[in-house]
């Protein structure tokens, strides 16, 4: 069914592949495109123009957009769940945060792997690392959560966690890309 075009597919369907309809719900989402109204203003996705960038396979649709914003929820909830287990003390590490962002890290590189090798179509790529991992993760927390510990002079807590947060995430997306079999090279 759609859910599964969607999500999966194989290395020979992804070569030349074109999205797929799904009537009114195949408005499409563009990237990395500047538009400007009759107005003037300047918006950077523009909906519903599919005849040009369908042709180009350049576009997002509907139900994409619709499950990231679900699966951001989601991403959230995990990362609130994640807060109220291991709740961080005002002179102590913040693991929680700590750990979530490890985690979407971790699953950010391998599934941009998995796009890599045309395992994971673009669309699932969207929704799992835009809408879940970006729901999941924060940056925000994270520097507040640094800023109130270096406000409270615990600058060892602070240190480690601007600093490990920061190397943990990068080696964190490497360790998952190349779980994901992404290309080196």
């Amino acid at each position: 069914g759609w859910l599964h075009h969607l999500f999966w597919r194989d290395a020979a369907s992804a070569v030349d592949s074109k999205p797929l309809d799904y009537g009114w719900l195949s408005c499409s989402v563009y990237w990395n495109e500047s538009v400007r109204s009759p107005a003037g203003h300047v918006g950077g996705n523009t909906l519903c123009e599919e005849e040009h960038h369908e042709a180009k396979g350049e576009t997002m649709n509907f139900i994409s957009l619709f499950l990231a914003i679900i699966a951001g929820g989601v991403g959230a909830g995990l990362r609130y769940a994640s807060t109220a287990i291991l709740p961080a003390k005002k002179d102590g590490f913040p693991l929680a945060i700590f750990a979530v962002n490890a985690v979407g890290s971790l699953l950010v590189g391998l599934l941009t792997a998995l796009m890599a090798n045309a395992l994971l179509a673009p669309e699932a790529g969207f929704v799992l690392i835009a809408g879940f991992c970006g729901g999941l993760t924060t940056m925000s927390t994270f520097a507040v959560e640094s800023i109130e510990r270096l406000r409270a002079g615990h600058w060892m807590q602070a240190g480690l966690n601007i600093v490990g947060s920061t190397a943990v995430g990068l080696l964190a997306v490497g360790a998952g890309y190349l779980l994901g079999g992404g290309p080196l090279g």
